[in-house]
């Protein structure tokens, strides 16, 4: 319900983000050897498809809404 008030107010996939500094890559060692920096789009269309999200745009699909009796609250509705 949250994710479809926050859709209605104008929110979008593009505020699904991580502050900066956890998609940075860091030195793991003493040589200044370059750290893993994780990929932000991937995680994020994975934890949607897991949510019953679209993949792509973050809204929560009827299916899903239908599912915990929220289909009053579609988008565009």
């Amino acid at each position: 319900l949250k994710r479809l008030l926050n859709i209605k107010l104008g929110l979008s996939a593009k505020n699904d983000c991580l502050p900066t500094a956890l998609l940075r890559a860091y030195a793991d060692d003493p040589q200044g050897e370059q750290g893993y920096a994780p990929a932000l789009e991937p995680m994020l269309a994975a934890y949607y498809l897991v949510r019953g999200w679209d993949a792509r745009n973050g809204i929560p699909a009827p299916e899903k809404l239908d599912e915990l009796n929220l289909s009053w609250a579609q988008p565009g509705k």
